[in-house]
């Protein structure tokens, strides 16, 4: 296996056994090794003879390799000290020289930065900002649960209590395993009293509650009540019962004249009926029902007067115990029948809005002495009056032979 030198000279394999003989070449001299190395026997002995196979500390092959120095490693000459200088350079720690400063990436869009410590910076900052924003519950520590103050905090910073005591002097009382987690961002420093309001405790360890003390309670779906329940003032029952998924029932029996019990209100029918001894009466069902019509009636002719057509027969004004209602019932009456022919018609006129109440007449037919009721006028409230408006009775038609006396009755009820 020969190797030629530029001077002109040549060796064999076998004849370079060590180094120094590699010393008697001259460093300026190319030596080219024969296309004969084909094989891998041959080619690791030649390593081997070279001293580049080595891996012993100081006698590596990368200690044989020069290099020019690299101004980052310093005056480092060889492969194996420039890669140890280049690991204690990715190794380092400090601020701004750190080994993720040295490596670079590629910029990613929103971020600034070209190495790997900068954008590492940069997702840390983001990552915060998230958090931040969603006031997200973060794990801030432990805080005994006598101390004096609750810490600076933001919200969703979150405390876990390491010992019994009531927080911030006057605060919650508070048991190892509870929590506290404030709700406001840059909540300072302080006791109860100054910053109790950015805070919520949280309870681990609720026992069962007493009649003293709040605790866990189970409700039932059904509650009966067979004894007195008593309420106190300014609460109701859902304050008492909070959770009940059902009706609550009590067995409570129906009042009565000489009993005090539940009782059923009455609609404005019943009222009508007036038959019922248990239900209870409410100012919507007396207005709507018949007690709750207030009847007027107005003398237009006197008893033994004929009637005769014209406007004016009869006047009427609303007092203030009849503001607001609405004029519900109109009729008439003759103390003597009209006979032969037509019909004695009506009609009542509000003056002060200038509006009749009665899309249809009173009409009593001749032969009769009570008519039939006159149609009240609903649109745009029409029938409607309030306190001193002044109302007009008009006779608009007579019998052929006319009916003595006119009568004419009005109902008003709130609407």
């Amino acid at each position: 296996m020969p190797f030629w030198g530029a001077a002109g000279y040549s060796a064999t394999a076998g004849s370079l056994t060590d180094a120094d003989t590699l010393d008697q070449l001259d460093s300026d001299e190319f030596l080219q090794v024969d296309n004969n190395l084909d094989d891998v026997g041959t080619a690791a002995a030649a390593r081997t003879n070279l001293g580049l196979a080595g891996v012993a500390d100081g006698a590596a092959g990368a200690d044989l390799i020069g290099m020019t120095t690299i101004t980052e490693t310093g005056a480092n000459a060889t492969v194996q000290s420039v890669i140890e200088a280049l690991i204690t350079e990715l190794k380092d720690t400090t601020d701004s020289s750190a080994g993720a400063d040295l490596i670079g990436a590629t910029a990613i869009s929103g971020w600034t930065g070209g190495d790997i410590q900068t954008i590492l910076e940069a997702a840390k900052v983001y990552v915060d900002g998230l958090i931040a924003a969603a006031n997200a519950v973060v794990y801030a520590g432990t805080l005994a649960g006598d101390a004096s103050v609750y810490p600076a905090a933001d919200a969703g910073d979150l405390y876990v209590i390491s010992s019994a005591g009531t927080l911030a002097v006057t605060g919650p009382v508070v048991a190892a395993g509870d929590m506290v987690l404030c709700d406001t961002d840059s909540s300072a420093e302080g006791n109860h009293a100054t910053v109790g309001a950015n805070w919520n405790a949280i309870e681990r360890n609720l026992d069962v509650a007493t009649a003293s003390t709040p605790g866990i309670v189970q409700v039932g779906k059904d509650i009966v009540c067979t004894a007195p329940l008593t309420v106190n003032a300014g609460t109701n029952l859902d304050d008492c019962l909070p959770g009940a998924d059902a009706d609550v029932t009590f067995a409570v029996g129906a009042a009565s004249t000489s009993a005090s019990g539940v009782v059923e209100l009455a609609i404005a029918s019943e009222v009508n009926t007036g038959t019922s001894t248990t239900l209870a009466v409410t100012p919507d069902a007396l207005a709507g029902s018949n007690l709750g019509i207030r009847y007027f009636e107005v003398t237009c002719y006197d008893y033994t007067t004929t009637t005769a057509v014209a406007d004016g027969v009869g006047y009427f004004f609303i007092p203030p115990g009849l503001d607001g209602m609405d004029l519900v019932y109109a009729n008439a009456m003759s103390v003597t029948a009209g006979t032969t022919s037509g019909a004695t018609t009506v009609q009542v006129r509000n003056l002060t809005d200038s509006q009749d109440m009665l899309s249809g007449n009173i009409s009593i037919a001749y032969g009769d002495l009570v008519g039939t009721a006159g149609t009240v006028d609903t649109a745009d409230s029409h029938d409607a009056v309030a306190t001193n408006d002044r109302l007009r009775i008009d006779c608009d038609a007579v019998c052929e032979v006319e009916a003595e006396g006119l009568i004419v009755c009005l109902g008003f009820q709130l609407p």
